[in-house]
């Protein structure tokens, strides 16, 4: 399969997935079957979170949340409504954030053979409780990361609470190299995400992922748009220098 052919494979798996924090299992069993295919050495903590790598040295992380924000009401998704270039529930929520996240990042583990480290995260939506209490040994001998967890399709998410998560010289750079890409990045203010506890260790910027109205019923993505931030990340993962 083509990489936009995975991307919609892996959408169409994950889409009708319950993951309100506690129940990000079934999505955590998917990602460790998907990476162990990829070739990835794979670690979990005791709070759930899933981390691996592939490859040797420092590498840069990729990272996503596997819980939703979804309703008790959510758990039977209704009719996925594909409409042109989005995709929907209506009246119901599929937490495309953050699954168009997890999407975009196992379709790079499967698609492509660079070398990279991963981290998913369990209860991101309710306090980023997993992120926290993550085990060191998930996010050392990480270069740099990139959370892919933003709605829209060139948000650059570079501080939060007024705390920056990377240096000037790092995000000028990563901007750059977007537009060089062909998919510039705009810096925009976010409220919280994994990003905010990973920039303790590394330094990292959260992107958009694609979706859009998160945490709504309805919440929708635009397929063109994540195929276009996967082209951009593999781009980040192969040929970024911070």
């Amino acid at each position: 399969m083509t990489a936009e052919e995975t991307i919609r494979s892996y959408l169409l798996t994950l889409a009708p997935l319950y993951a309100r924090h506690p129940h990000e299992a079934v999505v955590a069993s998917l990602i460790e079957r998907e990476l162990t295919k990829a070739g990835f050495d794979l670690m979990t903590d005791e709070i759930g979170n899933v981390g691996g790598f592939r490859g040797t040295g420092l590498l840069p992380l990729l990272n996503a949340h596997m819980d939703t924000a979804q309703r008790p009401d959510d758990q039977v998704m209704g009719e996925l409504v594909v409409e042109e270039d989005c995709w929907f529930s209506p009246g119901h929520q599929i937490g495309w954030d953050d699954k168009a996240g997890i999407a975009i990042i196992l379709t790079l583990a499967r698609c492509t053979k660079t070398p990279f480290r991963v981290l998913f995260t369990v209860g991101e939506e309710v306090g980023s409780i997993g992120i926290q209490s993550v085990h060191p040994e998930l996010i050392e001998k990480s270069s740099w990361g990139l959370t892919l967890d933003r709605k829209g399709s060139n948000d650059l998410i570079t501080s939060y609470a007024g705390k920056q998560l990377a240096s000037n010289r790092f995000i000028s750079r990563l901007i750059r190299f977007s537009h060089e890409a062909g998919h510039p990045l705009e810096i925009k203010t976010g409220q919280s995400a994994d990003t905010y506890y990973l920039a303790a260790h590394m330094e990292c910027v959260n992107i958009s992922a694609g979706y859009y109205e998160p945490h709504r019923p309805g919440d929708f993505l635009r397929f063109g748009e994540v195929a276009a931030i996967y082209r951009l990340v593999d781009r980040l993962l192969t040929g970024f220098r911070p």
